[in-house]
């Protein structure tokens, strides 16, 4: 019988075998793997905003797209709300503030960014992953991926797309070596028999942007003070795996 094995167990593994035989397998607690009571807030915000930004963004046709965003941001932070009043571990005042601080960086991305249709929201791929010697597919391991969905430009061609909310933006260089944006790509190539034309990696830096300030004089305080320039977010286009490089405002990593 095979199982599932997600990128994010895969690293968990890779940065530590105890841990991920406590979190995964059980190995070191008598089979029986130990599940959060709630959601660790990183990812609480990460799968809000990807939910998010892909509703925007699906909704491009409509006139309610910002609504539609805001009711998406809102359901999920409500789903994990309800998963800790199952274990008596929510707190009103820290739901209140994730949802009032994610509200407003979520209006300044859509002020300042420029739709992209985007469809198969949630998208779930499961295919099966190499054997130690590469020359047929494992028995044993499936690799699951969860895409926030799939661009399809005018030409016809299909791009991963992938909303990430940051503490601090990556470089191109960090991006390229991703294993996840990878892997993302290799398994759609799988489960379609296709190639993607590349994956979009959509970042926003993790701060809600400020007020612009004004001195005495009337004058603006310099735009970098204000929190909301254009650097808090960022479109990184990694298409295929080779790295030739252009760019204009939105940066493209390029494929032979």
């Amino acid at each position: 019988m095979s199982r599932s094995i997600s990128h994010s167990e895969i690293s968990t593994l890779l940065d530590c075998s105890q841990r991920h035989a406590f979190a995964y397998t059980g190995a070191l607690t008598a089979g029986t793997a130990l599940k959060p009571k709630q959601t660790a807030m990183p990812l609480r915000q990460g799968r809000a905003w990807g939910h998010a930004v892909a509703s925007y963004h699906a909704a491009v046709l409509r006139t309610d797209n910002r609504v539609e965003a805001h009711t998406t941001l809102t359901a999920a932070l409500d789903e994990d709300a309800d998963q800790q009043r199952e274990h008596g571990l929510y707190l009103p005042d820290e739901h209140a503030e994730l949802a009032d601080r994610l509200g407003r960086i979520l209006d300044h991305y859509i002020d300042t960014t420029d739709p992209l249709p985007i469809d198969r929201l949630e998208h779930e791929l499961d295919v099966p992953i190499p054997s130690r010697t590469g020359r047929r597919r494992s028995n044993l391991y499936r690799l699951k991926c969860f895409l926030d969905g799939i661009h399809v430009d005018d030409d016809g061609r299909a791009w991963i797309f992938e909303a990430k909310l940051r503490g601090q933006l990556m470089s191109l260089e960090q991006i390229s070596l991703s294993r996840q944006t990878r892997w993302y790509a290799w398994a759609h190539e799988q489960a379609t028999g296709s190639e993607v034309a590349g994956v979009i990696v959509d970042e926003r830096l993790n701060a809600a942007p400020t007020p612009v300030k004004r001195f005495v004089t009337g004058s603006r305080s310099p735009r970098r003070r204000s929190g909301g320039s254009g650097r808090s977010w960022r479109r990184l286009v990694c298409r295929s795996l080779r790295g030739r490089f252009r760019s204009p405002r939105r940066i493209w990593w390029v494929a032979g």
